[in-house]
Protein backbone atom coordinates (compact mmCIF):
# COMPACT_ATOMS: atom_id res chain seq x y z
CA UNK A 1 0.00 0.00 0.00
CA UNK A 2 1.40 3.38 -1.02
CA UNK A 3 0.73 5.65 1.97
CA UNK A 4 1.69 8.76 0.00
CA UNK A 5 -1.13 8.09 -2.47
CA UNK A 6 -3.79 7.96 0.26
CA UNK A 7 -6.05 10.96 0.89
CA UNK A 8 -4.93 13.08 3.83
CA UNK A 9 -7.17 13.99 6.77
CA UNK A 10 -6.59 16.04 9.88
CA UNK A 11 -7.69 14.56 13.20
CA UNK A 12 -10.43 17.18 13.29
CA UNK A 13 -11.77 16.07 9.90
CA UNK A 14 -11.94 12.48 11.11
CA UNK A 15 -13.67 13.54 14.31
CA UNK A 16 -16.21 15.74 12.56
CA UNK A 17 -16.72 13.55 9.53
CA UNK A 18 -20.25 12.82 8.42
CA UNK A 19 -18.94 9.30 7.97
CA UNK A 20 -19.66 8.16 11.51
CA UNK A 21 -17.65 4.95 11.26
CA UNK A 22 -14.21 6.45 10.78
CA UNK A 23 -11.43 5.99 13.33
CA UNK A 24 -7.65 6.34 13.53
CA UNK A 25 -5.08 3.67 14.34
CA UNK A 26 -1.36 4.40 13.97
CA UNK A 27 -2.06 7.56 11.94
CA UNK A 28 -4.13 5.71 9.35
CA UNK A 29 -7.81 6.51 8.88
CA UNK A 30 -10.18 3.56 8.62
CA UNK A 31 -13.80 3.42 7.49
CA UNK A 32 -15.16 0.47 9.47
CA UNK A 33 -18.74 0.64 8.21
CA UNK A 34 -18.53 -2.77 6.54
CA UNK A 35 -16.40 -4.27 9.32
CA UNK A 36 -18.70 -3.48 12.26
CA UNK A 37 -20.95 -6.50 11.78
CA UNK A 38 -18.04 -8.97 11.50
CA UNK A 39 -15.66 -7.61 14.18
CA UNK A 40 -14.87 -10.56 16.49
CA UNK A 41 -15.11 -8.34 19.57
CA UNK A 42 -18.50 -6.94 18.55
CA UNK A 43 -19.42 -3.60 17.07
CA UNK A 44 -19.90 -1.86 20.44
CA UNK A 45 -16.20 -1.63 21.19
CA UNK A 46 -15.53 -0.05 17.78
CA UNK A 47 -18.45 2.36 18.00
CA UNK A 48 -17.06 3.71 21.26
CA UNK A 49 -13.98 5.03 19.42
CA UNK A 50 -15.49 6.29 16.16
CA UNK A 51 -14.02 9.64 15.19
CA UNK A 52 -11.15 9.18 17.64
CA UNK A 53 -7.60 7.85 17.71
CA UNK A 54 -7.94 4.25 18.91
CA UNK A 55 -4.23 3.39 18.59
CA UNK A 56 -3.57 2.75 22.28
CA UNK A 57 -6.68 0.60 22.69
CA UNK A 58 -5.89 -1.34 19.52
CA UNK A 59 -2.30 -1.99 20.64
CA UNK A 60 -3.34 -2.88 24.21
CA UNK A 61 -5.62 -5.65 22.95
CA UNK A 62 -2.70 -7.30 21.15
CA UNK A 63 -4.21 -7.87 17.72
CA UNK A 64 -2.66 -10.62 15.60
CA UNK A 65 -0.80 -10.10 12.35
CA UNK A 66 -3.87 -11.53 10.59
CA UNK A 67 -6.07 -8.85 12.18
CA UNK A 68 -3.60 -6.18 11.07
CA UNK A 69 -3.66 -7.54 7.52
CA UNK A 70 -7.47 -7.57 7.46
CA UNK A 71 -7.52 -3.97 8.66
CA UNK A 72 -5.66 -2.83 5.56
CA UNK A 73 -8.84 -3.46 3.54
CA UNK A 74 -10.51 -0.60 5.42
CA UNK A 75 -7.82 2.09 5.15
CA UNK A 76 -9.20 5.20 3.47
CA UNK A 77 -6.52 7.75 4.29
CA UNK A 78 -3.79 8.94 6.58
CA UNK A 79 -3.61 11.55 9.29
CA UNK A 80 -1.61 14.70 8.65
CA UNK A 81 -0.85 17.65 10.85
CA UNK A 82 -2.37 20.95 9.80
CA UNK A 83 0.32 22.83 7.91
CA UNK A 84 -0.32 26.21 9.44
CA UNK A 85 -0.30 25.53 13.17
CA UNK A 86 -0.36 28.61 15.32
CA UNK A 87 2.93 29.63 16.89
CA UNK A 88 1.87 31.32 20.10
CA UNK A 89 5.40 32.11 21.26
CA UNK A 90 5.90 34.48 18.32
CA UNK A 91 2.27 35.56 18.00
CA UNK A 92 1.87 34.37 14.42
CA UNK A 93 -1.72 33.29 14.06
CA UNK A 94 -3.26 30.53 12.03
CA UNK A 95 -5.50 30.92 9.06
CA UNK A 96 -9.23 30.65 9.70
CA UNK A 97 -9.33 26.99 8.58
CA UNK A 98 -6.30 25.79 10.55
CA UNK A 99 -6.40 24.40 14.05
CA UNK A 100 -4.13 23.20 16.79
CA UNK A 101 -4.88 20.82 19.62
CA UNK A 102 -5.26 22.39 23.03
CA UNK A 103 -2.24 20.41 24.19
CA UNK A 104 -0.09 21.69 21.32
CA UNK A 105 -1.19 25.25 22.06
CA UNK A 106 -0.38 24.98 25.75
CA UNK A 107 2.96 23.27 25.10
CA UNK A 108 3.99 26.06 22.76
CA UNK A 109 3.94 28.54 25.66
CA UNK A 110 7.29 28.94 27.44
CA UNK A 111 5.16 29.01 30.60
CA UNK A 112 1.38 28.83 30.10
CA UNK A 113 -0.48 32.08 30.72
CA UNK A 114 2.52 33.71 32.41
CA UNK A 115 5.09 34.67 29.78
CA UNK A 116 2.79 34.88 26.76
CA UNK A 117 2.42 38.46 25.59
CA UNK A 118 -1.35 38.69 25.65
CA UNK A 119 -1.16 42.35 24.65
CA UNK A 120 -0.13 41.22 21.15
CA UNK A 121 -3.57 39.72 20.64
CA UNK A 122 -5.75 42.19 18.81
CA UNK A 123 -9.34 42.63 19.91
CA UNK A 124 -10.65 40.87 16.80
CA UNK A 125 -8.91 37.55 17.48
CA UNK A 126 -11.32 34.79 18.35
CA UNK A 127 -10.20 32.05 20.72
CA UNK A 128 -12.68 29.29 21.43
CA UNK A 129 -12.67 25.58 22.23
CA UNK A 130 -14.45 23.30 19.78
CA UNK A 131 -15.21 19.60 19.32
CA UNK A 132 -12.51 16.96 19.58
CA UNK A 133 -10.43 18.79 22.17
CA UNK A 134 -9.27 21.26 19.55
CA UNK A 135 -8.45 24.88 20.16
CA UNK A 136 -9.05 27.23 17.26
CA UNK A 137 -7.29 30.55 17.23
CA UNK A 138 -8.38 32.45 14.19
CA UNK A 139 -7.93 35.93 12.86
CA UNK A 140 -11.23 37.04 11.27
Amino acid sequence: MDLDALPQYTREEVCQSNQSNWLIVNDLVYDLTDFLRIHPGGSEVLLEYMGLDATSVFEDVGHSSMARTIMLRYVIGRVVTASNLVNLSTSQFCRRDSSVTATEALLSFPHPFKEFEWSKLSSNVIIHPVNCARLHICVP
